[in-house]
């Protein structure tokens, strides 16, 4: 028995680390959007090393019949759309390998230690990309006259800005929690990821963490005036320091009549139109770029949910929001201070379209693993937690 229980602690080590890997590694995803297309061997390790999990542990392992059935659906929906209306192989490949890795994920049994683990490499990962971007220093839309830094993986391509602003938003919530609950040593963490979310001059970030902060400060019981003394310094100094035109689109020019949001919201109207072409069932798999063409010729969705009813209708989606529901309560079950992190992850995802990019993927996994280890552990069905 013992040996058995050996085996399937090393075999979610061994999950934990791909995991861990596919954080810190991600910096050299070398794909503008991060999809999966392009950067998915860890993943494809974490899946592969979950199965024999499950098959080492004869195919018993904790997880609710809910769970599997709200787990299932969307992969069975994927399957079905794939069957009967057209599709990219790349849309089909990442839909795929996102929906197995949650749903096997969900079997393996973590520690707090690997949880821990996890949380090291999800902060590793946001200071390697807040380090790059401060020595890089580069001007991505420099030609038009734009203050937004981002990051360069060759001479002439770059990480999306408004992707790298939204996977950096979960590292710096989890830093800021932590420096809230008395470790100290998580406020300059917390200060050298803001830095980076800052230069983005992405708004889709910064909304939403100066939000959670605010509702942090207000709610959290037992706040030091002393933490409340350094958040309104460092919100001086950034006020001070900040260039004039990252100040000006962060607190002067209007979200809503802004250009680009003009512009966004256009897309959004026609991306409904695409939807209603075919409301039950979806357009099946196909790059929304493709599909707004006979609109404009670079028109894109710019809203991950949109796309899922896009994709795969108002059947699909209701499956896939089904899931995402699921994942948020089992995190909510272990504290109702992760409300924070979710709203975060679903304003950043409203604003852009990574269904199928890590940026997506990556906090989704993250948000299964510590929602049930926590809930293994308080049902203390983890004989390896401590």
């Amino acid at each position: 028995m013992k040996y058995w229980m050996n085996r399937s602690l090393y075999l979610s080590w061994i999950v934990t680390l791909a995991l861990s890997l596919n954080m810190v590694g991600l910096i050299a995803a070398r794909t503008k959007f991060f999809h999966l297309g392009a950067y998915y061997l860890f993943l494809l390790l974490a899946v592969v090393v979950a199965a024999l999990y499950i098959a080492v542990n004869h195919f018993k392992f904790d997880l609710k019949r809910s769970d599997l059935v709200l787990y299932s659906l969307p992969l069975l929906m994927v399957l079905l759309s794939a069957a009967t209306r057209p599709y990219d192989v790349d849309a089909l490949k990442a839909y795929g390998l996102i929906l197995v890795t949650l749903l096997l994920v969900t079997a393996v049994s973590f520690s707090k230690e690997q949880v821990e683990w996890l949380t090291k490499s999800y902060l590793l990962s946001a200071l390697i990309f807040s380090v790059v971007m401060l020595v890089q220093r580069r001007l991505p839309y420099e030609e038009y006259n734009l203050l937004r830094y981002g990051i360069f993986f060759d001479d002439q391509q770059f990480y999306d800005i408004n992707f790298t602003a939204a996977y950096l938003i979960i590292p710096n919530l989890i830093a800021l929690y932590r420096f809230l609950e008395g470790q100290k040593i998580y406020l300059l963490v917390w200060i050298m990821i803001s830095i980076p979310i800052i230069m983005t001059g992405s708004r889709g970030a910064v909304v939403p963490i100066i939000l959670v902060l605010l509702y942090k400060l207000i709610t959290k019981k037992g706040i030091t005036f002393k933490q409340l003394l350094i958040f309104i310094g460092i919100l001086l100094l950034s006020l001070f320091f900040i260039p004039n035109e990252l100040r000006e689109r962060f607190f002067a020019k209007s979200y809503m009549t802004d250009g680009s949001n003009i512009r966004r919201f256009s897309e959004w109207r026609l991306g409904f139109e695409i939807f209603l072409e075919k409301p039950i069932l979806g357009q099946g798999m196909v790059a929304p770029i493709r599909l707004l063409s006979k609109f404009e010729q670079g028109m894109t969705a710019h809203n991950s949910f949109l796309v899922y009813l896009i994709h795969f209708g108002i059947v699909g989606t209701i499956a896939f929001i089904g899931q995402l529901l699921q994942i948020f309560s089992r995190l909510l079950k272990v504290s109702k201070d992760y409300i924070g992190m979710i709203f975060a992850f679903v304003f950043s995802m409203i604003l852009i379209e990574a269904n199928t990019s890590l940026i997506f993927i990556i906090p989704l996994i993250y948000f299964v693993i510590v929602g049930k280890a926590d809930t293994s552990i308080r049902q203390g069905k983890l004989e390896h937690s401590e």
